[in-house]
């Protein structure tokens, strides 16, 4: 994800980091439902039916466990670059655009109100 701010800063986030958030909170929801689930069938007195509905429910207790702790590892690791003003442009529309400057990768924002330039980290940075 890209993010700009009026201080002209541009934060990179990991993709992944969010997918393992969205993961996590479907994981907890599922176990949450299984549950509601395992207790009607105790209550009709289908237990072997609940236990198994229980056993599905802790694994995906587990599971969001696994994956909390993978986007907790991930923390910290987006990044931040600070960019240089641009000037605004004619025409009523934002234009994005990657060019190559002095052998580096540059994210430009031009737009009517001004704009940014960023260089993007090398690969392997």
């Amino acid at each position: 994800m890209v993010e700009t701010g009026g201080d002209h800063r541009l934060r990179l986030e990991r993709v992944r980091r969010r997918r393992f958030h969205a993961q996590h909170r479907e994981a907890v929801a599922r176990s949450g439902r299984l549950h509601i689930i395992a207790e009607s069938e105790r209550e009709a007195g289908d237990e072997e039916s609940a236990e198994r509905t229980a056993s599905l429910a802790k694994s995906y207790e587990e599971s969001a466990a696994r994956l909390e702790s993978q986007a907790r590892a991930l923390e910290g690791s987006n990044l931040e670059q600070v960019g240089r003003p641009r000037p605004a442009v004619s025409g009523s529309e934002l234009e994005i655009s990657i060019r190559k400057r002095d052998g580096r990768a540059m994210f430009v924002i031009d737009g009517p109100d001004g704009g940014a330039e960023f260089p993007l980290p090398r690969v392997g940075s």
